[in-house]
Order: structure tokens, then sequence, then C-alpha cells
């Protein structure tokens, strides 16, 4: 290695350690400078090393001479004449010219009694450029300003859906409240009635039978009965035809009428000589246990 190639070296002990000795010249000194963030001008600063000179020391660190002559293969008092040759000849240029050189490591200044020195780019972090952040703030506050506007749009659509579905379904649920009349309130209004195996007549049956059943178990109005027993109001046409064939295919007389909440109530009809209190107990067992007597006034 010739003295030429000193500045490598300095170069590659520096990147290791964060000091070295030049004979003849003085201490370099890295410190690592780590990334901040400049929240007065939004500024990003990139991780940096920040060389300082210490020509204050008062030691000999035979450091790099020992390096030198263990590349070079050279004995020791001849490695560090070379070492002190190339600290005096910076020293000197700094003096003279006011700037002395290490190649690929610092470029040395001096203004009147101060030495600043420049690092070069291969051996700090200033290839990292600084980021004004600001702009990237300004990015997403408008990303989050269309986010928001968007997220209020769909939420309205979501709120007019919602109040044209309850309008059109409106007419086809019954309020949940009793109806004001001189009967006493609808039980099981508001329940479906479940399809069980006697839930429907059977499909094996002639259709002119099932008619036929219909029409003889069917009582349309409260002036041929004194007692009635209530088992529910319906909104939908399906559930009523179902309670209905419940109640048909117990063999029992069926009654069928509309409320003026627009509900149709089913009932079955005890026969006169049966005990209206007893058979209200089976149907309460068999068919809903909230069924009611209404009695004819």
């Amino acid at each position: 290695m010739q003295v030429a190639a000193i500045p490598s070296l300095i170069k590659q002990i520096l990147l290791e350690k964060d000091r070295i000795f030049i004979p003849g010249f003085g201490t370099l000194l890295r410190s690592y400078v780590p990334a901040k963030m400049d929240h007065k001008t939004n500024f990003f600063h990139p991780p940096s090393y920040i060389f300082e000179l210490d020509r204050s020391a008062q030691y000999d660190d035979p450091y790099l001479c020992e390096v030198y002559a263990k590349c070079e293969a050279i004995k020791r008092d001849e490695a560090i004449h070379r070492v002190n040759e190339f600290g005096e000849k910076l020293k000197k240029d700094l003096i003279q010219r006011g700037k002395a050189e290490i190649e690929d490591v610092i470029i040395a200044l001096r203004e009147g009694s101060d030495i600043n020195l420049f690092p070069d780019p291969s051996i700090s972090f200033e290839p990292y450029p600084q980021v004004d952040l600001s702009t990237l703030w300004e990015s997403d506050e408008s990303s989050t300003g269309i986010w928001w506007e968007f997220s209020a749009f769909i939420s309205m659509m979501l709120l007019i859906l919602a109040g044209v579905y309850y309008l059109v379904n409106a007419s086809k649920i019954g309020p949940n409240y009793p109806y004001q009349s001189n009967y006493p309130p609808l039980i099981g209004a508001s329940n479906d009635v479940k399809q069980t195996e006697d839930s429907i007549l059977s499909l094996n049956e002639p259709k002119e039978q099932q008619e036929l059943m219909l029409q003889q178990s069917l009582v349309d109005t409260i002036d041929q009965i004194s007692s009635i027993i209530i088992v529910g109001a319906y909104a939908e046409y399906q559930n009523v035809e179902q309670m209905k064939s419940r109640l048909i295919r117990k063999g029992w007389n069926v009654f069928q009428d509309s409320t003026s909440t627009n509900l149709v109530r089913i009932g079955m009809v005890p026969e006169e000589h049966e005990d209206i209190d007893q058979v209200l107990g089976i149907v309460r067992k068999e068919i809903d246990p909230e069924a009611w007597v209404l009695r004819k006034k």
C-alpha cells in the first residue's frame, strides 16, 4: 500500500470506529445523528454523521500506523514515517491554503480559527433526501376528506332505503297494540302459526272434499252462537288458512271475522252441550295456550 492509499484505510477505519488519530494532523471524531422531525418546518431529516477535528489531543495513538504496517507488510518505523508525512501534508494544506482533503473521507475548510469538516457522501447518510411532510399531510387530509364525504353519502343512502322499506312494508305489518272494542284484547296477533303435520289439509284428499269440509265447519256470523274460543288474529292470509285447516283437522267448527285493524280473527265454536271451560282447556293444550273465550252479550 502506498501513501496515496492511506485515505482508503482511514475511511475503512472510520466506518468501523468513531475516531482515528492521524499523526501531525489531529483526531477525527465521528458522531451519529439519528433521524429527526422538525415540526416547525415540517421537514424530516434522515440520519447522518457529523465529523469534528480535535487538534488539542495530546496523545500518540499508533493504531493507524500499526494497521498500515500490517497491510503494507513493512516495518513499523517505516509505517510511522509515511503516516506522519501524510498528516503533516494535511496540516500544511490547511494552514497555507485553508483547505485539506482526505480523498473519499472529508474536506476540511479553515475560516479563521474555525475548522469545518464536510464528509464525503460515501461515508455519510447524505444520499437520503430531506422530505417535506407538509405535502404528504395535505394529500392525506384530502384523502381523509373524500372518505368522510363518501361515508356520509353511504349513510344517507342507507337511511333513505330503510325509510322506503318501512313505508312499503308498514301496511303489511299490523300495529302490536290491543284492539279497542268491546271484546278482550287479541291474543297472538303477531304470532306466526308453525306448520305442523296437521296444519295443512292432506293433499291426498280430493279438493272438493276439502271445500265441503270448510263449508260445513265454518261459522261466519256471531249471531248464531253464544260463546267462541278465540285462538288468534292474523294479518297474513297464509296464517289464516293454516289455522283454519288446523282446527278443521281437529273436527271443530271454525269461526272467522275481520277486525277494524284489518286482522282476521279465528276461533272455534263449541257444541251447545259441551262445557266451555273444559273445551277451553283442550284448545289451550292442543292449539294455543293463550286462547280465550269471547262471549256474546
